[in-house]
């Protein structure tokens, strides 16, 4: 498989960006549509913005354009992705928001010899109407108090949970009853010959 400048993937270990040799596929009797990886580009104007990946952090990302492109690689092309781009730098600027679906894809040439899934969006970040940041900020804290809240309780009843486990598990076992002998049955008697009676009775 050709190496790019973009990370390469072979066909059994996509490593993050998925650079497709086409010399490759057809060796292994494959095509390009069998390949599921692929990069996100965002392009926006805020720079090195922070970015949530469904309400997540993104691994395998890094920024270029001096920090207004985010690219993100090791994306399967056939799930949908909720991406949340919150400026950092300019505080006039409003956070963006934007899906990636599996019909946004398309298979780029690099070169002669290899072809790149790729994703671009064009992001446009709107400037924040007076008082709307704030308000905006006091809601976010309050959905976060919310979040933090509902995973310390899920944390308690999972760390209640596994202290019951460990009591039940320490509890000694009560040792079963010893089972009573069955009574030995009597042998029953033999049935007497009925030929030897029918003898007996002809004499």
């Amino acid at each position: 498989m050709k190496v790019t400048s973009a990370a390469t993937v072979s066909l059994f270990f996509f490593i993050a960006a998925s650079a497709i040799s086409l010399a490759a596929l057809a060796q292994e009797k494959t095509s390009p549509k069998d390949i599921v990886i692929g990069v996100v580009y965002l392009e926006g104007q805020a720079q090195y913005p922070a970015v949530t990946v469904n309400d997540g952090t993104w691994e395998n990302s890094y920024f270029e354009d001096d920090g207004t492109t985010v690219v993100m690689e090791g994306v399967n092309r056939k799930e949908t992705y909720k991406v949340v781009l919150t400026p950092t730098m300019e505080e006039d600027l409003r956070f963006v928001e934007v899906t990636i679906k599996p019909k946004d894809w398309k298979l780029v040439k690099l070169d002669k010899e290899t072809r790149q899934w790729q994703a671009r969006k064009k992001l446009k970040h709107k400037k924040w109407k007076a008082g709307e940041k704030d308000a905006w900020e006091k809601k976010k804290l309050e959905l976060d108090k919310k979040k933090a809240e509902e995973q310390e309780r899920k944390a308690r009843i999972e760390a209640i949970k596994a202290e019951e486990a460990a009591r039940k598990a320490e509890e000694p076992k009560e040792p079963e009853e010893p089972k009573e002998p069955e009574e030995p049955k009597e042998p029953e008697e033999p049935e007497e010959p009925k030929k030897a009676e029918e003898k007996a009775a002809k004499e």
